[in-house]
């Protein structure tokens, strides 16, 4: 999308200008405050997909990083404060881009504790959008929010008309109505806009859904406000209106409108390229909706642990779920082949799903032939971008300070993301696990 690259190519310019300006501050030995906190004795994952820094120190001032690099670069003045990493690894806070039921302050602190310093609420009543404002839980510091408010949608559409919810639709029945409903959520204080652009899954039924008008309405009138647009969407079918809407962020991914027979699925199988006749043969449409999703710089962020987590997760699969996996995750290599970004968000719910740290998610990523330092990346710096957090996601001076310390190189094992030791937030220690 043509808006996003634009914005990506701006912000990144400007962090790689900083990054510069204080790289040659750090080669004449940069003058560090006595007031500073610094993090060293650790392997420096910066979010960026650079080489990770083997020995490297992040130094913190005023909320903000200071400086990023070489323990050798830097002379620590006596007082400064330390954070010994104790060989651990040091990343920015991680991000879980497609979050539920986040309104509660509570609820974000625990987010926090399990090393996901941002979420991206993206489907909560009006009603509940002022409690985003508290940061403060009985535990202390609470994740970082941003948030769309109610999802935009026809009248009985996704996803109240689905789950018969109260208060997640925001209904808008003409492209000015649509315009009027991106206002209202701006004035309200959202950081991105969301709508629905699917009927649902009961095709003898389907949900009323938005136009293509009114999709292209919402998308100009967030963009006039610097938001992206996210859009629900997951059958095939429809994908082809988010590409012509101009939407920024797909939430989910695209769905088959049906799968091969078992006989056929059995067959395909037992073959060196099990979903090659899959999405050549019965799905070629494919090849180009990806492809013009990569085009258009629309990210998507697939919640796998979401779409198909107990098939995901079953240690023994049916013929059925085995393919499905198959063709889900190779989704995800398509797409990427094809050059598209992706970034991590699991669709977390306090209701049917409890993994705030979106792991599962981070592992399927893996298995789509993702590297560790490439899921490492949609976590922070990916998810940081479609979550409309321009101030995250990256280790670099200028950046806000929200940095994790783990135990072990989650480069090596994805798993050392659990074995949190510390949460800064801000350019403080938030939480310590001792």
């Amino acid at each position: 999308m043509r808006y996003l690259k634009k914005n990506m190519t701006f912000i990144l310019f400007g962090f790689c200008f900083l990054g510069f300006i204080f790289s040659c501050q750090n080669k004449a030995k940069l003058e560090i405050p006595a007031d500073a906190m610094v993090i060293r004795n650790g392997i420096v994952i910066d979010g960026t997909g650079a080489d990770p820094i083997q020995n490297g120190v992040v130094i913190i001032h005023n909320k903000r990083i200071l400086a990023v690099g070489p323990a050798s670069d830097f002379r620590l003045p006596v007082g400064v404060s330390i954070i010994n990493a104790q060989g651990g690894a040091i990343l920015p806070g991680l991000i879980n881009a497609h979050v539920h039921h986040s309104a509660s302050v509570e609820q974000r602190r625990r987010f926090l504790e399990e090393g996901v310093t941002t979420v991206c609420d993206l489907g909560t009543p009006l009603r509940e959008m002022p409690l985003f404002a508290e940061t403060e839980s009985t535990a202390g510091r609470a994740a970082r929010v941003f948030f769309a408010g109610p999802i935009i949608t026809a009248p009985g559409g996704y996803p109240d008309g689905l789950y018969h919810t109260d208060g997640f639709n925001y209904e808008v029945a003409t492209p000015d109505e649509a315009r009027e409903a991106v206002r209202d959520m701006v004035a309200r204080g959202a950081s991105t806009i969301k709508i629905a652009l699917d009927p649902s899954w009961n095709r003898k039924h389907p949900l009323p859904m938005l136009d293509v008008e009114m999709a292209k309405a919402i998308v100009e009138e967030a963009h006039a406000h610097g938001l992206l647009v996210h859009a629900h969407m997951i059958q095939i079918t429809y994908f082809p209106l988010a590409l012509e809407a101009g939407i920024d962020v797909i939430e989910h991914m695209p769905f088959p409108t049906g799968w091969p027979s078992e006989e056929e699925k059995r067959w395909y199988l037992e073959s060196d390229d099990p979903t090659r006749p899959f999405f050549e043969d019965h799905f070629p449409e494919y090849a180009s909706i990806l492809g013009g999703m990569a085009q258009q710089e629309i990210v998507m962020v697939p919640t796998v642990s979401a779409l198909i987590d107990d098939e995901y997760l079953k240690s023994e699969r049916s013929t059925h779920e085995q393919f499905v996996v198959l063709a889900v995750i190779d989704i995800i290599r398509r797409f990427r082949k094809a050059g598209g970004i992706v970034a991590v968000g699991n669709d977390f719910n306090d209701r049917s799903m409890k993994e705030r740290l979106p792991l599962t998610e981070m592992k399927a990523l893996l298995d789509a032939g993702m590297t560790s330092m490439e899921v490492i990346e949609a976590a922070t710096r990916h998810a940081a971008l479609v979550s409309g957090a321009d101030d995250l996601g990256i280790l670099e001076p200028g950046k806000l300070a929200d940095i994790i310390v783990v135990d072990g190189n989650p480069l090596e094992d994805i798993d050392a993301l659990r074995r949190i030791k510390l949460v800064i937030l801000d350019g403080d220690v938030a939480y310590e696990n001792k």
